[in-house]
């Protein structure tokens, strides 16, 4: 019976000295990182009908910053279209405009990719994940089965020069 004791006590021992360096650099790393608050970037689409808003923001109830996207129709100014507290910033990489569309890409770390995909009620973007099946490209809308599919060149074609889904 000690025996047993004294082995999870030392199993208890150990989990908390390998795992407490890794919860001290993540909690360091996420209160370090300088994050500039405010619009960070705009970038307008094909023909200048839409801007798409990037800003930072902090969610003050766990700490942590964001990168939130504005879709602004600039006729109007209003916003059309938002993704708030989806993902983090510093694990952002790109949003972008696919070329002669109004759809869009977005690419982070922490989640993945995704592709926007303007309905026909020019009103309305549908988010679908985009995973890697050898060479083509499966588009999922709610991450269960694959809705449409695209092959590497049909996304190199979409897919402004010096962007790419890897």
């Amino acid at each position: 019976m000690n025996n047993k004791k004294i082995i999870v006590f030392l199993l208890v021992v150990i989990t908390v000295i390998l795992t407490a360096p890794f919860v001290i650099v993540v909690n360091w790393h996420l209160q370090m990182t300088d994050f500039k608050e405010g619009t960070v970037g705009a970038y307008d689409s094909y023909g200048g009908l839409y801007t798409i808003r990037l800003s930072v923001e902090e969610d003050d109830y766990i700490n942590l910053h964001y990168t939130n996207i504005s879709l602004l129709d600039n006729a109007t100014k209003a916003e059309v279209f938002s993704i708030k507290n989806e993902f983090r910033a510093f694990d952002f990489h790109w949003v972008v405009w696919e070329n002669e569309s109004y759809n869009f890409w977005l690419k982070s770390g922490d989640t993945g990719t995704f592709y926007y995909e303007l309905q026909s009620d020019n009103k309305t973007w549908i988010k679908y994940g985009v995973i890697k099946v050898g060479e083509n490209y499966g588009l999922c809308a709610n991450m269960k089965k694959v809705e449409k599919w695209m092959d590497i060149e049909e996304v190199k074609k979409r897919l402004p020069e010096g962007y790419d889904l890897d």
